[in-house]
């Protein structure tokens, strides 16, 4: 694992370090994943969450990102990430104030959704048919 250093960053075409939490704490293989992304779909990804300390997870590995993304759909958004190959772990997120994605680079595929707000009883669902054509009606 490879920590982002400051002159990595210049290399970063969409994301600025101001956007993550602690960016130097962030891997820097996954950086490169998000940037790829982000060039591919032709829509700003805006980040909510990255690194956390005392995470056991994958963002306090600082491989993970709770994100939305602007001028898409989620089921688009969760479609193209789906489709990237970039992520292993991929979470719908239908309770946050917007509605988005976890983005984790987990070694096998992993999809879930959650419909309750954060900081609430999360209950994870397994990211099936009916679910996804319910996400077609959020913005």
């Amino acid at each position: 694992m490879t920590w982002m250093q400051d002159s990595d960053w210049e290399s970063i075409e969409f994301f600025k370090k101001s956007e993550f939490s602690e960016p130097n704490k962030m891997e820097f293989h996954f950086i490169n994943c998000l940037d790829q992304f982000r060039k591919k779909i032709g829509h700003p990804i805006i980040i909510h969450s990255s690194y956390r300390k005392n995470d056991s997870g994958y963002h306090g590995r600082g491989e993970a990102v709770d994100v939305h993304i602007k001028g898409i759909s989620l089921l688009c958004a969760y479609i193209l990430a789906s489709e990237s190959g970039l992520f292993g772990g991929i979470g719908v997120y239908t309770g946050w104030n917007n509605p988005g994605l976890h983005l984790d680079m987990r070694p096998e595929r992993a999809r879930w959704a959650c419909k309750t707000p954060t900081g609430q009883n999360n209950e994870y669902i397994p990211l099936d048919f009916d679910f996804i054509k319910e996400l077609d009606k959020i913005k």
